[in-house]
């Protein structure tokens, strides 16, 4: 049995994918969302963390990082992702005292 990624020409990781109409428009591959929930706060929040990998005819592909906080979600690069999670290790690291 075949699976949709591999008809698809996707990545293994891929569950969702764009392929648009026009063949220039570019393609979209989108990894499973992850999500936690917080409950601090009166109204406790998911939050979702996303990949998309995309293509477009005449620009190199690209990875965004979609952190969601309830509120339609923020893109940023991998690098920029790669920033954040050591500025949140390193706020961890100091709240825990190790």
């Amino acid at each position: 049995m075949t699976d949709i990624a591999s008809l698809r020409n996707c990545p293994s990781w891929c569950v969702d994918h764009h392929d648009p109409d026009e063949p220039d428009a570019g393609h979209m591959h989108f990894a499973a969302e992850a999500t936690m929930h917080v409950a601090r706060h009166a109204n406790p929040r998911r939050v979702g963390l996303g990949r998309t990998d995309s293509t477009t005819a005449g620009q190199p592909p690209h990875t965004t990082i979609v952190v969601d906080l309830g509120d339609g979600g923020h893109e940023m690069t991998v690098e920029e992702a790669t920033e954040l999670a050591g500025l949140i290790a390193v706020q961890v690291t100091r709240a825990t005292g190790d």
